[in-house]
């Protein structure tokens, strides 16, 4: 798989963070190895993990293998992609993995496209189910520039989809560490509004895997607090500059007024009124027509919610039978 030395191939960095996570690392791990383009390099910033995930390592010679403290998913993220010498970058998550063939093409688009800073792929999320099967979950088309900021705001980055330049990184100074959940969505922000050129790729470039010890992808049907929280934090950013423009201005508070709403429904759900109340005040402060759009969003959550339930339950008939 590695061979970096040809100044002719463009070369392909794949960082890995790493913790504890024995039950699924040979699956990104052999995602990688079993791609066509050879001019690859993967590297994987271990933490320090004490449940075999070491001993599974050291079966691939192949891996560049750092082992160190560090202060979290994109402390970790930040240090691998700055020890890569590969001109593009690629994250892998331990517990996802690439399609087959995907970064030959990756190679290609960026050969063809040299003024391009980036593509974005498209995603699956699955699950395992208890038969062994494999269940497709979603499905994310890649994203198209004039949809980038509402979708890396108020939908889902899909940072895993994408391969960077490596100087996008150093231009835009990496990750905000700040973040432990969103900093990708920062990431992909910064990138949005720095007006970079991108190529999308029609291909499913990413399977990311839902089960209960993923960080974001769990399975349950609404973003935690911390998410949301963080979430919160990087808008207000955005919303008390005075120099956005009106169009990102209009979108922050779209977005802002989601989070919010978000925020006050799952308050109201422990119940915590005090701040729910709290949180309905930001919200007017920055969007006076914020009630109804929190209506609007409670009414879309129930609607979703019930359509969840129900498609469960066939499932489970189904299953039976």
């Amino acid at each position: 798989m590695m061979s970096l030395a040809s100044g002719d191939q463009i070369r392909i960095s794949i960082v890995t963070p790493s913790l504890n996570r024995a039950k699924y690392i040979a699956k990104a791990i052999d995602s990688v190895a079993r791609q066509d383009y050879q001019y690859t390099e993967h590297i994987i910033m271990d933490g320090g993990s004490s449940d075999g995930t070491l001993d599974i390592l050291s079966r691939y010679p192949q891996l560049k293998v750092i082992c160190q403290p560090d202060n979290g998913l994109y402390d970790a993220l930040n240090n691998g992609i700055q020890l890569g010498i590969g001109e593009i970058v690629g994250l892998l998550n331990t517990d996802d993995y690439y399609g087959p063939e995907i970064l030959e093409s990756v190679a290609q688009t960026f050969r063809e496209n040299p003024n391009i800073e980036a593509i974005s792929g498209e995603a699956i999320i699955f699950r395992d189910l208890p038969s062994g099967k494999r269940e497709i979950v979603a499905r994310f088309a890649h994203i198209q520039p004039s949809n980038l900021l509402a979708q890396v705001t108020r939908g889902t980055p899909m940072i895993n989809a994408w391969f960077f330049r490596k100087h996008v990184f150093e231009q835009l100074g990496g990750f905000d560490t700040q973040y432990s959940i969103s900093a990708d969505r920062d990431f992909m922000i910064r990138f949005a509004l720095q007006g970079f050129r991108y190529a999308t790729l029609d291909q499913t470039v990413y399977f990311y895997r839902q089960h209960a010890e993923s960080i974001t992808i769990t399975g349950k049907n609404q973003k935690t607090s911390p998410d949301l929280v963080e979430d919160c934090a990087i808008a207000e950013g955005y919303l008390i500059k005075e120099n956005e423009d009106a169009p990102m201005r209009t979108e922050f508070k779209a977005w802002h007024s989601q989070v919010i709403s978000d925020l006050v429904i799952s308050a109201l759900r422990k119940p915590d009124l005090g701040k729910a109340c709290s949180y309905a005040s930001r919200g007017l402060r920055y969007n006076r027509a914020w009630p109804i759009l929190f209506m609007y969003r409670t009414l879309w959550r129930a609607r979703r919610y019930v359509c969840c339930r129900v498609q469960k339950f066939f499932c489970r008939i189904l299953q039976a039978e």
